[in-house]
């Protein structure tokens, strides 16, 4: 047993525990079963004034003014007022563990006794647990058994393709198949494209292969899995909770490195102040729930718009999309979108 008692032991070396990591010292190991930058599940979409706060800027692939959203009446782009990007998987997470002090240990974990976690490569212990382990919150279950059977989810599959393009591409319920959501997020010289769902069993393999039939493209290897499909809570008796593991994804745009970086950067700062004296256990964990709470308004009003979004019949959709696009609205609502989780906030590591 390694007898070393660390300031933290993050479960989870991607973008979200990397973000705690960045914030806190040497004395902490981040924990994961696969090498820092593989595993990609995500389709790597950000604002571009986050990815470049990190200090990430060679990780960008491609930056887009605005998003195409294609119903089954017409395609409507709508611009920006903040480009996004897409980005390389492997580079930010590369980025983001040069600054982070900590060690990275690749095991698997397998048990939770109090303060100590159980790996293959022996127990490690820590003033500070945070499970940053995906949607199956690997700690979280532990404290909690069941934790998160039954909670709403999001089911995608997506490949790489090779085709050029501009903007981000959203397709709601393409080719009429219910509760399904297409995309296509270019990257340079090629795109990532796929399909999700957040209700009911989908078969999502084979009407990708007619997704990708309809855009003339044929896709290579796949990836994908389950996303977290509303929020979650922020913390599990004496566990923190990051990133798809607390929930961390908007409802119906699915975004969620983004709030996966604000929570995560948050509970950093907030763990640096109690590693450093500044506050007690009990206030810290008090302080992380009360940031999540305070952007819970933000996870219920997209999960309502999705809802509404998939019940309306595809006139209506349309209908919805061409509301939402006319210059005030569109401006009103991006504003309170990009207030809603703030993307300028990560910035250099202190």
């Amino acid at each position: 047993m390694n007898n070393q008692l660390h300031d933290a032991v993050i479960v989870g070396a991607s973008f979200a525990g990397l973000a705690v990591a960045r914030r806190l010292g040497e004395n902490v190991v981040v924990v994961d079963r696969k090498p820092v930058g593989s595993g990609q599940t995500s389709s790597c979409g950000a604002p571009l004034s986050m990815i470049e706060g990190l200090g990430a800027a060679d990780s960008i692939l491609q930056v887009h003014d605005g998003i195409v959203i294609h119903t089954r009446r017409a395609e409507r782009p709508i611009p920006f007022l903040q480009p996004f990007c897409t980005f390389d998987y492997r580079a930010l997470c590369e980025t983001m563990l040069r600054q982070a002090p900590g060690r990275v240990l690749q095991a698997n974990v397998h048990g939770l006794e109090g303060q100590c976690v159980a790996t293959t490569a022996g127990a490690l212990e820590g003033r500070v647990l945070v499970d940053a382990s995906g949607s199956r919150a690997t700690l979280a279950s532990r404290v909690h058994p069941g934790f998160a059977a039954g909670l709403a989810q999001f089911c995608g599959v997506e490949t790489e393709v090779r085709m050029r393009e501009e903007g981000l591409h959203f397709w709601i319920e393409p080719e009429g198949w219910p509760d399904v959501l297409g995309w296509a997020f270019p990257c340079g010289d090629f795109c990532r494209v796929g399909l999700g769902s957040y209700v009911g069993d989908h078969p999502l393999g084979a009407r990708l292969d007619d997704f990708l039939m309809k855009l003339g493209v044929s896709g290579g290897t796949r990836h994908g899995g389950f996303l977290p499909g509303a929020l979650r809570p922020a913390t599990v008796g004496h566990v923190f909770l990051v990133g798809d593991a607390a929930g961390h994804c908007f409802p119906l745009s699915g975004e969620g490195i983004r709030p996966s970086l604000f929570f995560a950067d948050a509970c950093g700062r907030i763990l640096q102040d109690f590693v450093g004296g500044g506050v007690g256990f009990l206030q810290a964990l008090d302080a992380y729930r009360s940031v999540v709470a305070s952007h819970r308004w933000a996870f219920r009003a997209m999960r309502r718009m999705q809802d509404l979004m998939l019940a309306l019949p595809p006139t209506a959709q349309d209908l919805l999309v061409r509301t939402v696009s006319v210059s005030p609205i569109r401006q009103l609502l991006e504003r309170a979108y990009d207030d809603a989780i703030p993307s300028g906030t990560l910035g250099a590591r202190m």
